[in-house]
């Protein structure tokens, strides 16, 4: 079983991000699990969503206490620290900063914020993670979750937005070294 938990903030689609992944598993005989874990329930805010998948069929329903990946959408947040707690031994951080974070283990940076920004012109970081995620981890193939954006943006935002998503999953995926 391999288990992700996003560490974000109300508005920055972790759960979303969550979502697509496990979509672009659909096809893939894989079992999963996401879910989000909300406090007050308003933009900004921090939360945390999960996800968890496994080629046998999972058993559990119990929290996710010992991720694989902690995936931090914003190095603004409060208790970071406490965020990558109980990270597997071999685990990965994933973090949308430019700073220099003083936080032990195998860690990749990213300037998702920035990214983000250039293609979609707002703070909303969960394509541009996901392809950086999808980088490190091989968790499902690029096209498959490009498919998925496609089939669940096209009619909602459009073509030209779509495209735009589509870029910052892209750059996110190639930033990763």
């Amino acid at each position: 079983m391999f288990e992700i938990k996003f560490y974000s903030r109300a508005g920055q689609g972790a759960k979303s991000a969550g979502e697509f992944l496990v979509e672009a598993m659909l096809n893939k005989d894989k079992y999963f699990q996401t879910y989000p874990n909300y406090g007050p329930e308003r933009t900004g805010a921090p939360m945390t969503a999960f996800v968890r998948f496994s080629d046998k069929p999972i058993k559990t329903y119990a929290p996710i206490t010992e991720p694989d990946v902690v995936v931090v959408f914003d190095d603004s947040l409060p208790n970071i620290e406490d965020a990558v707690k109980g990270l597997k031994k071999d685990g990965i951080i994933l973090i949308n900063t430019r700073k220099d974070l003083k936080i032990k283990g195998n860690v990749h940076k990213i300037d998702a914020t920035g990214i983000a920004l250039k293609h979609l012109g707002k703070n909303i970081p969960n394509t541009t993670m996901l392809g950086a995620l999808l980088k490190i981890t091989n968790a499902v193939d690029l096209d498959d979750l490009i498919q998925v954006i496609k089939n669940k943006f096209l009619k909602k935002i459009g073509e030209k937005n779509t495209n735009k998503n589509l870029a910052a999953i892209k750059e996110g995926y190639e930033s990763i070294k």
